[in-house]
């Protein structure tokens, strides 16, 4: 099995570097690609809705999604320690046009940022879906490109992201109609008229007297 996938890989790989590609694309692909360019977007989306209060769980959601599928990625690099795909197949340094290391290429971090991200978007905000994917797709589809990732590795960056952000966002939800709810019985609580109390007892010695005059 991973003898097919291999061989898929590297197939992939050496017709993109047979074809060359386009400037337009050297240039997206490398804006895309650059450390940090994904996950500051998330950040400042975080930030954003962290401003509101209405929005601030989706703040907490996406933040928590890409610590954890980030910290799943480096530790499956780690782990697996793949080599990159210029580096198997021998392309020159000169012809990749962002810097990587040699090795750890599998899972894609820029993947399971984009696609966790993703995820955290499609389920708070249904209209935002084609776009999310959309950016999430090139932007994995970028690593390919510059040959600093084989499909392989993106595809199983997308699933880190997406199971992982899925988790997150199931957690969140529970925790945060926990939440809700007891802070709904305390401004409940603080609503009582602190007279019902007094009425109560009255109500009850009404009742007891009552019950005593039919006896």
């Amino acid at each position: 099995m991973f003898e097919i996938i291999q061989s898929v890989d590297q197939s992939v790989i050496l017709w993109i570097y047979n074809w060359g590609g386009t400037s337009f694309l050297d240039r997206l692909c490398v804006f895309l690609s650059y450390t940090g360019t994904l996950r500051l977007a998330a950040i400042l989306l975080s930030v954003y809705f962290f401003m509101r209060k209405e929005t601030r769980k989706y703040s907490y959601v996406i933040v928590f999604a890409l610590l954890l599928s980030n910290l799943i990625v480096f530790l499956l690099k780690i782990y697996v320690d793949r080599p990159r795909p210029f580096v198997e197949l021998n392309i020159p340094k000169s012809d990749i046009l962002v810097y990587a290391s040699p090795y750890m290429s599998f899972p894609s971090g820029h993947a399971a940022s984009a696609f966790s991200t993703a995820v955290v978007m499609i389920w708070y905000f249904r209209k935002w879906t084609v776009p999310a994917v959309a950016l999430a797709v090139i932007a994995a589809a970028a690593r390919v490109y510059l040959m600093v990732h084989y499909p392989s590795d993106v595809i199983g960056g997308a699933i880190i992201g997406i199971l992982f952000s899925a988790a997150v966002i199931l957690i969140f939800e529970r925790y945060w109609k926990v939440k809700t709810q007891k802070n709904s019985r305390h401004l409940i609580g603080e609503m009582k008229n602190p007279n019902d109390n007094d009425l109560d007892e009255n109500n009850a010695n009404l009742e007891n007297k009552m019950e005593d005059k039919i006896e």
